[in-house]
């Protein structure tokens, strides 16, 4: 292996001097990067998928060693640059002018999450995003727990183009991995990028609700039915037209 890096290295740093053929081997060398990246979120994706199996045939084993609610995080907190895979609706890990970190959502209108946390009481939760393609976004993205639509409270950034979803996650007796999942019926591609992208995430933060709060983020009836499945936008909205970023990062 060792021998082959050195190669390949070697080979590298000929072409380069070589100023006859430079422009041609540079390009050649962005398109190789490109399939490289494509080929690590693959690799990593289904990394992801390997741990999402051996996480529930963990649970699936229950009878033999219980998993107790008092185990589980009472709050969590995820950011962009956790790993966060194309299979669960994320790009590559970016960063705004401010050092933020981000990841575009898409090429879904649907983003999800598998949160390891107490459900004991009813728990906030607030995800954050720095950007949108698409200001009705802020208005119109829905939550789902559990296959269940909850509601959601938006709020514009006081400064920035961005926003914050807040919404409750009803207390449930079963312990174990929470499926949320989030829905930005706008996705599309702006000038500059091909990729069909939704919203930049941010954060994501999940915490005891404060019993306040409760009666303005009540957990909507169950015949609300079961979130859109990731990459179908689902009955609930229209389909996303083309748009413009809101802001530049």
């Amino acid at each position: 292996m060792r021998n082959t890096y050195a190669m390949e290295l070697k080979r590298l740093e000929e072409a380069l001097e070589d100023g006859r053929n430079r422009q041609t081997f540079v390009a050649r060398l962005i398109r190789e990067l490109a399939e490289l990246r494509v080929a690590i979120s693959r690799i990593e994706a289904r990394q992801e998928l390997l741990s999402d199996v051996v996480a529930a045939g963990s649970l699936a084993e229950e009878a033999v060693s219980p998993i107790a609610d008092a185990d589980l995080p009472k709050e969590i907190k995820i950011s962009a640059d956790h790993r966060l895979d194309a299979e669960a609706g994320f790009y590559w890990l970016e960063h705004n002018g401010q050092g933020i970190p981000f990841r575009w959502t898409g090429p879904s209108t649907v983003f999800e999450f598998g949160l390891v946390v107490s459900r004991a009481e009813p728990m906030l939760i607030k995800i954050e995003m720095v950007a949108t393609v698409d200001d009705k976004n802020i208005d119109e993205t829905q939550c789902f727990v559990d296959g269940k639509r909850v509601e959601v409270s938006s709020t514009r950034a006081e400064y920035g183009p961005g926003f914050v979803l807040e919404c409750i996650v009803p207390a449930r007796s079963r312990p174990g991995v929470t499926a949320f999942k989030v829905y930005t019926p706008y996705v599309s591609s702006v000038s500059g990028d091909d990729r069909a992208i939704g919203v930049a995430f941010s954060t994501l933060s999940a915490q005891r609700a404060d019993s306040s709060i409760l009666p303005n983020l009540a957990a909507t009836p169950a015949s609300d039915g079961v979130g859109p499945a990731a990459g179908q936008p689902g009955a609930v909205a229209p389909s996303a037209p083309r748009g413009k970023l809101r802001s530049k990062l």
